[in-house]
Parts: structure tokens; C-alpha cells; sequence
């Protein structure tokens, strides 16, 4: 038996489990840019990308950072977070991930969806996957210091069970969110600039931790990176889930 955070299968969510924030008015123009921002970005032959994280909760501050170049038009991006190899390998729906005591390859579906708690995606392939999803968004001001054209205010419904890479942004009805607000800006040709969000993670119905992620797109190259070097299928294991739970 184990008890975890979040929400049963199922079950509907209580009114006021926690406090949701507030969705931004329909505004059908800025949530068509939005989604044209993410196919504009899945057609271009690289991206560099870097992603800042903090979460902050009762007992200690976690952060992590991470840059990574991308082939989103070929559909793999390789990267090293915390320490950590990454390959994010058909459009971030496979993902494999070399172990921290250097044993091996281990393999999950980038689709698979989690039981609980709040996380923000490194993937940019699942960042992106957020705007392509988002239900709702209106103009919004541009925070000073980031390079934007425009910026939008997007809303993504998390009870939709079409939400893409669920295992990567962790964001799931249960646990305790049914929707996730996130802030966007776009270049002055329609691609992505910088996503931030923001989320409370949930412990028997109280604030546990808030989490701060913000991707920022530095650079679009013209020509992709090196293909990434995928491990033979000997190297690789299943992950496994009492450990990453």
C-alpha cells in the first residue's frame, strides 16, 4: 500500500480542491497564433532551446537548468539534464534515458500517462506539445528581458485525454488541476520565443510545492545537429516503476 499525492482514477474532482487559476476569455486569433507558433516550430530543422526550473517546497529548494538542440522537423532532439543523458526520440514520444550510475539505457513511451504529481517538461518537443493543446488564449503583456514580437496568456484543459506527452509535463486531472495556465511569446516570424508556467502540487488537498518552469527558445539554426547516436536495443531496459515512483 501506498499513499502519494493526488487525485483516484475516476473520481470527480471536489469544487475547491485547490485553488485554480483563473482561464483567460476567449480571444480565437490569439489562441490560432498560439497553435501556429507550435506547428511552426515542429516544421523548423533546429531549435536551441534552455530550460530553468524551481520548485520550491516545505522542506527545500530543488532547481534545475538545461539547453538542449533540437531537430524538431526530424523529430529527436539529445540532451543532458542534471547530470542526466537524454534522447527524446520520435517527436519526444519515445524517450530514453542513461542511468546516474552509468548501468545502462532505460526506455519509456513519452504518451504514458503518470498517477500523480506536478512536474514541468525539459523535453521541448513536450514544452511545444502544450501550446499545439492549448483550449484558450488571449494577447497578454511581454515580460521584460525575453525577446518577443507578441505574448499570449494559453490555457490547457489536463482532464483532456488528448494531452500529448503526459509523462513528461505530469499534469494530469488527479492531481488536483483541471487545467494549467501557462504564458507564451513568439517571434516575429510566428515561432516560439519562450514558454513559462507555473503549478502547486497537492498533498491531501493542501499546497505542497510550487513549481516555476521557463523555456526560452535562444536560436533557430538553419541546419539541424548531428543525428542523435541511439544505444542497440541490447543496452536497453525497461524502467522501472516502483523506482520512478
Amino acid at each position: 500500500m501506498r499513499v502519494a499525492q493526488g487525485w483516484p482514477h475516476d473520481v470527480p474532482l471536489p469544487t475547491g480542491y485547490l485553488p485554480a487559476p483563473s482561464v483567460p476569455a476567449a480571444h480565437p486569433a490569439a489562441l490560432a497564433v498560439v497553435r501556429a507558433a507550435a506547428a511552426a516550430w515542429a516544421a523548423a530543422p533546429a531549435s536551441e532551446v534552455t530550460v530553468e526550473q524551481t520548485a520550491d517546497g516545505r522542506d527545500a529548494t530543488a532547481t534545475l537548468a538545461a539547453t538542449v538542440t533540437a531537430a524538431p522537423a526530424r523529430g529527436d532532439v539529445n540532451g543532458d539534464t542534471d547530470g542526466t543523458g537524454t534522447l527524446w526520440l520520435d517527436h519526444g514520444h519515445h524517450v530514453l534515458t542513461w542511468t546516474r550510475n552509468g548501468s545502462g539505457w532505460t526506455e519509456r513511451a513519452g504518451t504514458d500517462p503518470v498517477d500523480f504529481g506536478v512536474a514541468a517538461p525539459v523535453s521541448p518537443f513536450a514544452v511545444v506539445a502544450l501550446l499545439a493543446d492549448a483550449d484558450a488564449a488571449a494577447p497578454a503583456r511581454c515580460p521584460a528581458g525575453l525577446p518577443t514580437a507578441a505574448c499570449f496568456t494559453a490555457a490547457v484543459a489536463t482532464a483532456d485525454p488528448r494531452v500529448p506527452l503526459s509523462a513528461d509535463t505530469a499534469l494530469a486531472h488527479r492531481a488536483g488541476i483541471p487545467w494549467l495556465v501557462l504564458h507564451a511569446g513568439v517571434d516575429d516570424q510566428g515561432r516560439p520565443a519562450f514558454v513559462r508556467l507555473a503549478a502547486t502540487a497537492p498533498a491531501f488537498g493542501e499546497p505542497y510545492s510550487r513549481l516555476v518552469s521557463t523555456a526560452t527558445f535562444t536560436a533557430y539554426p538553419e541546419s539541424p545537429p548531428p543525428p542523435a547516436a541511439e544505444p542497440g536495443r541490447a543496452e536497453v531496459v525497461a524502467p522501472d516503476q516502483d523506482a520512478q515512483q
